[in-house]
């Protein structure tokens, strides 16, 4: 008995590990998540109808559902706030690279009066290169700049798409840092 439970924490540990691991390795979000909801609904259910069993036949009738299926859904719901703190390490690299770009188009909107059109103006006068997100799904940052007037130079984007599962997307926007806040990456559309 004692074995099913520990067998159901250890699979669940190396679930979240593994997913872990991927948010790290920059992959961003690969559909772990959308698995273990799955998992959960086939096997919350199995346990459930599990326990009512054995209530009816006896505790000799007891099968493994419910002792390997309660600890492995536990550790995987519970889990995955290891994987959002794997997430936010990514974003904080992501961050620091944001921050490069921003300065580098602040010192270009000095020297030359206007924002940068694309990122590639800033390479190699200003950056020697420009950095990339971390994320292997998607490494580039959009930029976008807007001229309201010769003498207004508008306003500038730096954003990019982080993959949140198998079918969704949520774009994040840098946002410097102004009136004693922090830059930092905000979710949004």
């Amino acid at each position: 008995m004692l074995k099913d439970v520990i067998l159901g924490l250890l699979v669940g540990a190396v679930w979240i590990a593994v997913d872990a691991a991927f948010e790290l390795a920059g992959c961003a979000h690969n559909g772990f998540g959308l698995l273990t909801t799955i998992v959960g609904l086939l096997l919350i259910p199995a346990a459930l109808i599990d326990l009512f069993v054995t209530g009816i036949r006896g505790p000799r009738f007891r099968s493994r559902v419910c002792l390997v299926g309660f600890p492995l859904v536990a550790v995987l719901y519970f889990g995955q706030y290891v994987t959002y703190a794997a997430r936010d390490i990514v974003l904080a690299r992501t961050l620091q690279s944001a921050n490069l770009i921003a300065t580098a188009v602040e010192a270009f909107a000095r020297e030359h009066h206007r924002w940068p059109k694309t990122l590639d103006e800033l390479v190699p006068s200003t950056l020697p290169a420009i950095p990339s997100t971390g994320l292997r799904w998607a490494p580039k940052f959009d930029y976008a700049a807007s001229e309201v007037a010769p003498d207004d130079p508008g306003y500038w984007e730096l954003s990019f798409d982080y993959p949140i599962g198998p079918f969704r997307v949520d774009q994040y926007n840098y946002d410097p840092a102004h009136d004693g806040l922090p830059a930092s990456l905000v979710p949004g559309s």
